[in-house]
């Protein structure tokens, strides 16, 4: 049974990626600041990314490590090799150590507080003995599980478009990373086709540096209405051609000014996983969960809040009296899923009235306790297997037929989803990678006959690219 809301404080902070700069650098190898580990391959396969001096933008992947040298070797070689102005990060270089959230800036609201908070594995001693009775036990392996449920909503801010700290860290413990554009984009269109628009010249030249953001026109625009707007499902930076999900209703041209504003988009990934340190106060008694790692489900369902689904397995640590505080929470107040506060609804190029989605990024963690490993016990991502079911009434077969396009194994479907309408608040899920893995079902409600549609994500072969979460 989840705890009581009464009396429950919950602190969340990421434990941060290692930073540096290095004393010296080949074309195979970086040796790291003078105060990094002294554990032998305590860095070893943890992505490695120079983030500024000689060979700033190279990333690599560290194949061993010396603690004594400091010298970390790579896979693969280094272009222009690193020396001692290079700087440096390592995501999940601090992984399980106390990143110490404090009650003023990393309290988060939540509900459903679910703690384990010791989650032992034990053996039995099942000696021989010449009488009946127990056997001892002993303690094996000991985490922490916690499963917390947060509302899903953003900042409120316009030009900020980010998630309370707390959520942000929790997301990234999730086997998310994070890529901001911290102000909008702004231009004039080069041209435009009905699923495509070219962006103006000083656009980005990475390639997806757009993908899952919204794009909307502000020309010819009636006052204070947005009069065409999408999502744009992928981006290359060497054309600055933007496809987007569906079609534009009126094809963008060479006199089309846009906007898109700014975004934090989070992305899965398959290395370099973050962590996040969770504080669990019960009643004056607090538990300091490190090394959290999990995953999350999101639910967004008409008349209710939308929320995120977090469960979280994290290292040991004896818990403390300590006093609960007085946390400072965020006064933003998140918008019920309805007709007027969610939009942009796309499944498989149809527009439908839609009852409800739930996307779960069934994410695989194990913790791991074994005997020479460099960073101690830690929690490990083994496999995601993300997935999304939704509602929405049932279409005629001339309209939409679902059930050709579950037969049809070789065409992946698009999934568009706007939640918020205003500029800072708005929460978008995109998606072009869905494949349908189960028949559509019919349910009633209230007389009108619902479709339901179940469908798993399936990465490109660039791999990565499932989804995307954004915040605008």
């Amino acid at each position: 049974m989840a705890l009581l809301t009464r009396k429950r404080l919950v602190l969340v902070k990421n434990e941060p990626a290692e930073t540096g700069t290095a004393q010296a650098g080949s074309s195979t190898t970086i040796t790291l600041a003078s105060v990094e580990s002294a554990v032998d391959n305590y860095y070893a396969g943890l992505p490695i990314s120079l983030t500024g001096g000689t060979g700033s933008g190279q990333s690599a992947i560290i194949a061993s490590y010396v603690g004594s040298t400091k010298v970390a070797t790579i896979q693969g070689t280094f272009s222009s090799p690193p020396d001692n102005t290079t700087t440096y990060s390592i995501p999940g270089g601090t992984y399980g150590t106390d990143s110490s959230p404090v009650v003023g800036t990393n309290a988060l609201l939540v509900s459903n507080l679910d703690v384990t908070p010791l989650n032992a594995e034990t053996v039995e001693r099942t000696v021989i003995r010449p009488y009946l009775g127990n056997y001892e036990t002993l303690v094996a392996t000991k985490s922490v599980q916690v499963t917390l449920t947060v509302e899903a909503q953003s900042t409120g801010a316009a030009g900020i478009a980010n998630p309370p700290a707390g959520l942000d860290a929790l997301l990234r413990a999730c086997g998310f990373s994070v890529s901001s554009l911290s102000s909008a984009h702004t231009g004039t269109a080069q041209a435009g086709t009905s699923t495509t628009i070219t962006l103006a010249a000083g656009a980005s030249a990475v390639d997806n540096a757009y993908r899952g953001m919204r794009i909307r026109f502000t020309n010819n625009n009636p006052s204070g209405v947005e009069s065409q707007t999408a999502i744009i499902a992928s981006y290359v930076g060497s054309t600055k051609v933007g496809t987007i999900h569906g079609s534009f209703a009126t094809t963008p041209t060479s006199s089309s000014t846009y906007s898109i504003d700014a975004h934090h988009v989070y992305s899965p990934v398959s290395q370099g996983f973050e962590s996040a340190t969770v504080y669990c106060n019960v009643d004056g008694i607090q538990h300091i969960i490190k090394g959290c790692r999990g995953n999350v489900v999101l639910n967004f369902n008409v008349g209710e809040i939308p929320t995120f689904e977090f469960t979280l397995t994290g290292l040991y640590t004896a818990p403390t009296d300590t006093a609960l505080g007085t946390p400072t929470y965020s006064q933003i107040v998140p918008e019920v899923v309805n007709g007027s506060n969610s939009g942009e609804f796309r499944f498989f190029n149809y527009v439908a009235p839609l009852m409800s989605v739930s996307l779960d990024m069934a994410s695989d963690v194990q913790y791991r306790e074994l005997i020479g490993l460099p960073t101690g016990p830690f929690v490990r991502y083994s496999d995601r297997r993300p997935t999304i079911e939704l509602s929405i009434e049932a279409p005629t077969i001339a309209q939409k037929d679902y059930f050709s396009a579950c037969l049809d194994s070789s065409t992946l479907g698009n999934f568009t989803f706007r939640h918020g309408t205003v500029a800072g608040k708005r929460i978008i899920l995109q998606t072009s990678r869905v494949d349908l893995t189960e028949g559509p079902t019919y349910t009633d409600d209230g007389g009108t006959t619902m479709l339901g549609l179940n469908g798993a994500l399936v990465p490109s072969d660039t791999g990565n690219d499932e989804l995307t979460i954004a915040f605008a």
